[in-house]
């Protein structure tokens, strides 16, 4: 049988990061789709009942960061559905968003905070934050050629290793001081 799109939606596994969006979308989805969960979290029992229910999605549990790093290196798409439109998240900081950035693995993410100014450009953006949307994202990303979405992740991972590296950030840093604390023109 041929290989299912793989779709991989890891990290705390809570409400606020689409946990039940992910699931119920699977609904929507062909049965060439596969969604595989892992972390922990309130809602572990709920990804491990719907695994069992549903042979598309397959339940991974809590993976050490080595374990991560190769499934989202066999994942098709990254998942990042940071729920922004039922709960308020605009001041969460994207860590789990960066380290998926940073993998190579083109990205699915929600339009929490600043992700579509700051990252729009390297990822696929989801807008609508229900279900159904999120199966037509994934088929209309999943129907874009293999080269076209590796050539997503790959600028992606540029991007991350050019920009949010600990030097760049601290210049960042070091720039906005001088410019608005001292009041002086940065280098």
């Amino acid at each position: 049988a041929p290989r299912r799109f793989r779709i991989v939606l890891s990290g705390s596994l809570e409400p606020y990061n689409g946990v039940d969006l992910a699931i119920d979308a699977m609904r929507s989805l062909p049965e060439d789709c596969e969604l595989v969960i892992a972390g922990a979290g309130t809602l572990a029992q709920r990804a491990a009942d719907a695994a069992a229910a549903d042979d598309r999605i397959v339940w991974k549990g809590f993976l050490s960061f080595d374990e991560v790093l190769v499934l989202y290196a066999s994942a098709d798409l990254l998942l990042n559905a940071r729920i922004t439109q039922a709960m308020d998240t605009r001041y969460f900081f994207p860590s789990k968003l960066m380290e998926l950035l940073a993998s190579g693995t083109p990205v699915l993410s929600t339009c929490t905070g600043q992700v579509e100014a700051e990252y729009g450009d390297v990822l696929y953006l989801l807008r609508e934050e229900t279900p159904q949307a999120l199966a037509v994202r994934i088929l209309d990303i999943r129907a874009n050629d293999l080269e076209t979405r590796r050539t997503l992740g790959a600028r992606a991972r540029a991007f991350m290793l050019r920009e949010k590296t600990w030097d760049r950030q601290g210049q960042r840093l070091a720039d906005y001081m001088m410019r608005e604390v001292l009041g002086r023109s940065p280098r």
